[in-house]
């Protein structure tokens, strides 16, 4: 998605003899359109690799892809991908529980 031709060319001839990738649409999509691809990867060119915002709406939708948003200018990237987490709790009592609850985490992270 709005990756500019240049750009969009250097991708391709360095993904194109990977034989483990597939590029399923090379076409110029607006970044106001959050329909994504059904890939593994969407490669999303912007002015702020750092927004998140478009990535949340992305993943929201295919949760199980990764984005890449990666600066027009080809100097930064940031990979976006929702991935689960795993918390140990450590000793299971009412009190962990409430904290795990409250803060995401066991005692040793509660605020």
């Amino acid at each position: 998605m709005n990756v500019r031709p240049r750009l969009r060319d250097i991708l391709t001839d360095a993904l194109i003899h990977q034989p483990d990738v597939e590029i399923v649409a090379d076409e110029f999509r607006p970044v106001h359109d959050p329909e994504p691809a059904l890939a593994d990867v969407l490669i999303v060119g912007t002015t702020a690799p750092d927004d998140g915002g478009l990535p949340a709406r992305l993943l929201s939708s295919a949760p199980g892809m990764r984005v890449l948003m990666i600066a027009t200018s080809g100097d930064a990237a940031v990979m976006y991908e929702l991935q689960p987490r795993k918390l140990p709790l450590g000793e299971v009592s009412a009190a962990s529980l409430v904290a795990a609850i409250r803060h995401g985490a066991g005692p040793d992270h509660a605020q």
